[in-house]
């Protein structure tokens, strides 16, 4: 596998180029894994449609979001699937590594994202991988989660370690983005609202990693 250096596209984000190769007539396979904020986004049906517009054979989108889940339960499910017939995959669980109450520890949650790292490349050495940062956080949540930023910190910092990309979700957000009436229960964002702020530019990184230039 030839991996390309990581470089800054987005704000705090790393792409990753990998040797990616085509399946002719096949679409992209992408995996979305990850917790309830995965499950109930709209912007992975939203990069669906914004990848078919530059990617001939098209995109499908798999998504595997679970509430509550952190990354041993996510390690679990990478195991379950075996990630043979994904082309990219998208990780998402430090949220709720970084629960007090139903979390672990910050040296686990990397210890897992290495491990779900080495398993999708084991089975797919051309895979692109992008681990993500999703939101801020308010409130209660906030309070249940003190440092979570130090474990966005340290998922970028593993990005860098391993060579994959990393998408800073939480730098897409303004000050005056993060209320009440964009994070109504202070942890999940509106879907439409989240969708506006992340689907082209996680479209554009997942193109980017893969060697594709799409302009949406």
């Amino acid at each position: 596998m030839q991996l390309g250096s990581a470089r800054s596209v987005e704000r705090h984000d790393r792409v990753t180029a990998v040797d990616y190769r085509a399946h002719e007539g096949e679409p992209v396979q992408i995996g979305a894994f990850g917790t309830s904020l995965t499950s109930r986004a709209r912007w992975p049906t939203q990069l669906s449609d914004l990848l078919t517009r530059c990617i001939r054979d098209g995109v499908s989108v798999t998504v595997t979001g679970l509430a509550g889940a952190n990354s041993s339960r996510g390690l679990q499910l990478i195991d379950a699937t075996g990630g043979i017939n994904f082309d990219v995959v998208l990780i998402e669980y430090a949220i709720n590594d970084a629960d007090l109450l139903d979390g672990i520890a910050l040296s686990k949650s990397l210890t897992n994202h290495r491990h779900m790292i080495a398993k999708l490349r084991r089975a797919n050495p051309g895979i692109s991988i992008i681990l993500l940062a999703t939101n801020p956080i308010l409130g209660v949540q906030k309070l249940k989660r003190p440092r979570l930023k130090t474990y966005y910190s340290a998922l970028a910092e593993l990005a860098d370690e391993e060579r994959v990309s990393f998408f800073d979700g939480v730098s897409m957000w303004s000050g005056e983005d993060v209320s009440r009436q964009n994070l109504p229960d202070g942890l999940h964002p509106d879907p439409s609202i989240e969708g506006e702020l992340y689907s082209r530019p996680l479209a554009r990184m997942i193109a980017a990693s893969v060697g594709l230039t799409c302009h949406f």
